[in-house]
């Protein structure tokens, strides 16, 4: 589970330019700074929402449930918009041909709980791609996978369709060994398997592409939001 995003905070110096400017309504100065900082955070994660789907293949709706808001109070004048969020398997990205590979599998019953999804990965209709390519990023060129080791998409049992590559021998051994109790003795998995992800949400909203981009956003709506709250008090 990584996390990244923006933080909002305003300076002593601007709060003493606020100060000067409101004269003897400076009291209000944090009620101007509280209502500005938090008005610019709510737009801060709508931007690195967008920001976020023009450069990956993730939608605006995906990157908004990864961001936390925390905003500011009187005491407090700082606020934040924090994405967290766990690495996206890379079969949810751009993967080409989007298809997973078939099995010639026999099933004696019909009645079989497994045998609609066997038959699924039977019948699928094509040949098995020679090689799959994939990407995360809008507008580059997708990455080529090989047969060293060879990378497939495969439905789990569970439905699941994910993007795998098959593991080596000294990979099985670190990653898919067993505990055998009954025979007291360490045991590899047969035709182990790993699946590949791409970046997390707040990785991509940590790019400092992006970063830059709502950052310099956050700072021009802010000092927008300041002036709007001081000419509704200076009126």
């Amino acid at each position: 589970m990584s996390s990244s995003g923006i933080t909002i905070e305003i300076k002593e110096s601007e709060i003493q330019r606020i100060n000067n400017m409101l004269g003897s309504l400076k009291g209000n100065t944090e009620d101007v700074l509280y209502r500005a900082i938090n008005r610019t955070i709510t737009n801060v994660k709508k931007n690195m929402a967008m920001a976020a789907s023009k450069e990956y293949f993730v939608t605006s709706t995906q990157v908004k449930r990864t961001i936390n808001i925390t905003k500011a109070t009187k005491g407090k004048l700082v606020a934040k918009a924090i994405s967290k969020s766990p690495t996206i398997p890379l079969s949810k990205f751009r993967v080409s041909p989007n298809r997973p590979v078939s099995y010639n599998i026999t099933v004696n019953h019909k009645s079989s709980s497994k045998y609609k999804y066997y038959n699924y990965l039977k019948n699928y209709g094509k040949a098995n791609p020679s090689m799959y390519k994939a990407g995360t990023k809008r507008g580059e060129q997708l990455k080529a996978f090989g047969n060293r080791p060879k990378a497939f998409i495969a439905v789990m049992k569970s439905g699941h369709v994910g993007f795998f590559v098959r593991l080596n021998d000294s990979q099985k051994q670190s990653q898919q060994s067993y505990y055998d109790n009954r025979k007291g003795n360490k045991k590899v998995r047969n035709n182990a398997i790993k699946q590949l992800f791409g970046p997390s949400i707040a990785q991509m909203v940590g790019n400092e592409k992006i970063v830059s981009h709502v950052q310099n956003e956050a700072n021009n709506m802010l000092h927008k939001r300041i002036d709007a709250e001081l000419n509704n008090i200076m009126r």
